[in-house]
C-alpha cells in the first residue's frame, strides 16, 4: 500500500526493547554498543548534528518522510525517493513518562 508506514519505536532511556542469539553471553549483549542506539535515540542524535535535519525542524512521527531507517546500521539516512508516514506506537495514560514522552514527540 502507498504510502508505507514506519513505525517509530517509543521508550524511556534505557529501556528499549533489545534482542540477541542464543548463542550470545550476557556480557556480549550488555557490552554491544550497538544496543543503545534505536530509532529514537538516533533521532535525537541527528537532531544534534546532522544540518539537514537541523534545518527541517522535523517532529519525530515527520522524520520519515525526509530519513530512512537501517537497522542493520542502527542509522537514519536521507530519504531518496518514496514517501513514508511515520506513526509513533501507542501507549496508554497509565504507563506514565513513556505516555508524556509521547505527547511531547508528538508535538514539540
Amino acid at each position: 500500500m502507498t504510502p508505507s508506514v514506519c513505525q517509530l519505536q517509543l521508550h524511556l532511556d534505557g529501556q528499549q526493547f533489545v534482542s540477541f542469539k542464543n548463542n550470545q553471553t550476557v556480557d556480549q549483549i550488555i557490552n554491544n554498543p550497538m544496543i543503545r542506539k534505536t530509532m529514537l535515540t538516533e533521532f535525537f542524535l541527528m537532531n544534534k548534528i546532522n544540518n539537514d535535519a537541523i534545518n527541517l525542524n522535523l517532529l519525530y512521527k515527520e522524520f520519515p518522510q525526509h530519513f530512512v531507517w537501517s537497522s542493520s546500521y542502527k542509522i537514519w539516512s536521507r530519504q531518496k525517493q518514496r514517501l513514508t508516514i511515520g506513526r509513533i506506537v501507542t501507549c496508554h495514560l497509565t504507563e506514565g513518562e513513556r505516555y508524556y514522552l509521547r505527547l511531547l514527540l508528538m508535538n514539540v
